[in-house]
């Protein structure tokens, strides 16, 4: 008999539908749905069923809120893997070798074309300091280029640098500091 219902009486009627109690689904203060529960008898929700439907609503409420969260850091998470899997590939794509070097010029990391030259295993040179592949006659230069790359300048030079099997190369380097201090 309420007058806001008119839209829906011919469908309650033939559904046999006496009486219906509709509940808010709502995540942070936004409501997102609707709870509708429909009734062949007249006023058949008391306030204490309509205290528990509304505690059902918001347990609803909040099981829909966790599974759309979990959903959206799953894309997430898969959003990341496939980003680092694109960022690795291009690194080891790279035909230049490209090394990551602490602040204390010690080698973490370097890519497939950087162990090639060095003739490193990656294994073989995180933990070896710089000046182990650098010549000697060039220790003084490598010293003077490494303050300025830690004071924040982007340095290129040409070092003579040598292999692990002590055969020497001429490496052309540009070389600048990471914002988390690292050397690139």
């Amino acid at each position: 008999s309420d007058p806001s219902f008119a839209p829906w009486r011919l469908e309650a009627a033939k559904r046999s539908y006496s009486s219906t109690i509709s509940l808010p689904l709502v995540v942070e203060g936004q409501t997102f749905g609707m709870l509708a529960i429909y009734s062949m008898e007249v006023g058949a929700f008391d306030t204490e069923e309509a205290k528990l439907l509304s505690d059902l609503a918001v347990d609803l409420s909040f099981g829909i809120q966790s599974l759309r969260a979990a959903k959206a850091k799953h894309q997430a998470e898969e959003a990341l893997r496939r980003s680092e899997a694109n960022y690795r590939t291009l690194i080891e794509q790279s035909v230049d070798g490209i090394f990551l070097v602490s602040p204390e010029g010690r080698f973490l990391d370097a890519n497939t074309a950087g162990c090639q030259i060095s003739g490193y295993a990656r294994e073989e040179l995180v933990g070896l300091r710089v000046a182990q592949v650098i010549t000697s006659e060039d220790l003084p230069e490598m010293s003077t280029s490494m303050a300025e790359v830690l004071a924040g300048q982007t340095v290129q030079n040409e070092w003579r640098c040598r292999r692990k099997d002590g055969s020497i190369f001429i490496g052309e380097l540009r070389t600048r500091r990471l914002p988390d201090g690292r050397i690139l």
